[in-house]
């Protein structure tokens, strides 16, 4: 691959994440790089990084978007899932117990 055709990938990278909702694997396969490629860019040029991270977080924001709309329909499973990610602060968590067995002396 030339350095002119990569540096034409780099450029349009961003958007074609998007197409890819966000997923670097599926977006590098389309692109015709390594997952390599494109973290390198990444560490190496921050307005790169920059332009995919504001992608990745806007795939984020429309995978919670999608869960608050099951949460209006009275998902419970959404609403559990909900409170345990963004309220464990108000004590909506799941705590693991350990009970440890003891041998009476003899």
């Amino acid at each position: 691959m030339t350095i002119h055709r990569l540096h034409s990938i780099k450029k349009e990278f961003p958007v074609i994440l998007e197409q890819s909702k966000g997923i670097i694997s599926i977006a590098c396969r389309k692109a015709g790089i390594e997952r390599k490629t494109y973290y390198n860019w990444c560490s190496k040029d921050w307005e790169f990084a920059a332009k995919c991270d504001d992608v990745l977080e806007l795939a984020a924001d429309m995978v919670e978007y999608a869960l608050l709309q099951k949460i209006d329909k009275g998902d419970t499973t959404a609403m559990i899932f909900y409170l345990k990610t963004k309220c464990k602060h108000r004590g909506y968590t799941e705590r693991i117990e350990r009970v440890q067995a003891t041998q009476p002396k003899s």
